[in-house]
């Protein structure tokens, strides 16, 4: 955030923006390929098309996370809470016997609602 907000500004603040930009990239790849080999390794085979259903609810959080602190702004706290909301809403409903696509559905509308009021909102914001 420091770097991305003005780039000039962190040269200026003497930062090595340059090298802090590629660690950054350097240690997201590393995160990602670990993610990956510890996928692989619980579900015991190596599947091109499974990543797909873990994609919905990381999707739901990041974009409810921007609605939940500063509107239309992505934070890792708004994340946080916003993946705890909905897990909590996901496992509640598993333990009311609903079916297990039910939480897909749920994570679904969850993202599609917070979308439409980071949009909402972003236009109230606009007007004024």
């Amino acid at each position: 955030m420091f770097i991305g907000g003005s780039r000039d500004s962190a040269r200026l603040a003497g930062l090595d923006v340059d090298r802090l930009r590629i660690g950054g990239f350097v240690m997201c790849s590393l995160i990602a390929g670990a993610t990956g080999i510890l996928l692989a390794g619980n579900v015991g085979q190596l599947d091109p098309s499974i990543a797909g259903q873990f994609l919905l609810q990381p999707f739901a959080a990041v974009f409810l996370g921007a609605t939940a602190i500063t509107v239309g702004r992505f934070n890792a706290l708004g994340t946080v809470i916003a993946l705890y909301l909905l897990t909590i809403f996901v496992n509640g409903l598993q333990l009311l016997g609903a079916q297990p696509w039910v939480s897909d559905v749920f994570n679904g509308v969850a993202l599609v609602m917070a979308v439409t009021f980071a949009r909402l909102a972003a236009r109230l914001n606009g007007r004024r």
